[in-house]
């Protein structure tokens, strides 16, 4: 397999934007052509039935039925769906915890502005966290007003895996609604929606799937269809319209990642004799070995137990955040120093549930323990110095 990644950078970032195998970018390139080769063609004639073998191929992946299934650029697209769908009162409350993703943080205060809308944050303290620990904290915040409890599968600044399907179980019999974040999900550890059973579900496939960028997935259980509304409404509305229909042709766009959902995941079944199953457990090893070896070396103890980890993991270090900008986002500066005098990509940042910064770490099939041991060298060069 060939990775389309800089061979001077050692790339410990594949939770951000994931990275996709120069095979995979060759089969969009295909798709790209066919489309460009004669766009009336395929965009009148073929592409209809090449995008549902493409939802067909990542329903059985994720383990769901397709009439549920919509494809969408990513998973904060799907967020932005449903929370713009959802016909909120003033007073109705959403509980999120500080683990949430940022940008869908944004939108639930998006909503609450427009909506009046109360947003109650459970608190999740690193330092004493299990799974059962986020089972108790959620169900005592809920009541009677709780409209929506929206999780994180797992979580983006913590790297953390959520007991989503105990909780969402619990949330089903008293009635309430749920909205799972599976960004990181698909991929990284094994996904039955049918099994979870949400209310509502997104995911990202250019992340732990290595599919191209603008890629994702919205699933929404058969009773609450109806009452979500793309993001644009364009030719395929209408209120008899089924769901699936509604979400199939949004005005013209780029489909070609989409379209290589189904080579994509029979080329990484065939990588190794046990399939995903054995991609995602080495990565999942890999990440444990990995916490391991920079624990060690800077005399840190994990956060939680291995079995909270997919391929990902979060170490608090012993450095103060010093923020620096770059665009519209905001670095850490020793993320930067470690990017720029020793070529390492990873991410630091300050969790508002945290006093320390956060180093998180991600494990993919192209990285080596030796990177980790560089990785630990370098970053206590730098806070050494500081």
């Amino acid at each position: 397999m060939n990775w389309n990644l800089d061979p001077s950078v050692i790339y410990l970032n594949h939770g951000a934007f994931g990275a996709c195998p120069l095979e995979i970018i060759n089969e969009q390139r295909h798709w790209h052509q066919r489309l460009e080769s004669s766009p009336l063609r395929f965009i009148l004639r073929e592409i209809d039935e090449k995008l549902y073998e493409s939802k067909h191929a990542l329903s059985r992946f994720i383990d769901t039925d397709t009439n549920g299934l919509a494809l969408v650029p990513n998973a904060t697209h799907g967020v932005n769906t449903i929370l713009k769908s959802l016909d909120f009162k003033p007073g109705d409350e959403v509980l999120i915890t500080n683990h949430i993703y940022p940008a869908c943080r944004n939108v639930l205060f998006y909503i609450l502005e427009t909506k009046g809308i109360k947003i109650k944050e459970i608190e999740l303290p690193l330092g004493e966290i299990n799974s059962q620990l986020i089972i108790n904290s959620v169900m005592e915040a809920v009541t009677p007003a709780t409209r929506l409890v929206m999780l994180d599968h797992v979580t983006s600044p913590t790297a953390l895996v959520f007991p989503v399907t105990e909780i969402v179980k619990e949330l089903n019999r008293r009635g309430i609604e749920s909205l799972i974040d599976g960004a990181h999900a698909p991929g990284s550890i094994p996904l039955s929606i049918k099994t979870i059973n949400p209310t509502y579900y997104t995911g990202n496939c250019h992340k732990w799937m290595c599919l191209p960028k603008n890629c994702g997935f919205l699933w929404v259980r058969e009773e609450a269809r109806s009452k979500v509304v793309p993001l644009a409404i364009s030719h395929a509305w209408g209120k008899e319209t089924s769901f699936e229909k509604k979400f199939h042709w949004q005005g013209t766009a780029d489909w070609s990642a989409a379209l290589t959902l189904p080579y994509a995941i029979r080329f990484f079944e065939k990588q190794m004799p046990g399939g995903w199953d054995e991609w995602m457990e080495r990565n999942h090893q890999m990440t444990i070995e990995a916490r391991g070896v920079i624990c060690n070396y800077l005399g840190l103890k994990p956060i939680c137990s291995t079995s909270m980890l997919a391929s990902m993991a979060v170490i608090p270090i012993a450095a103060k955040a010093d923020p620096i900008n770059l665009g519209y986002n905001t670095i850490d500066r020793i993320q930067e120093q470690l990017y720029q005098k020793y070529n390492i990509e990873v991410p630091l940042f300050q969790w508002t549930g945290a006093h320390q910064l956060l180093l998180r770490i991600s494990s993919q099939q192209y990285n080596t323990l030796s990177q980790f041991h560089y990785l630990a060298e370098s970053l206590d060069l730098i806070i050494s110095n500081k």
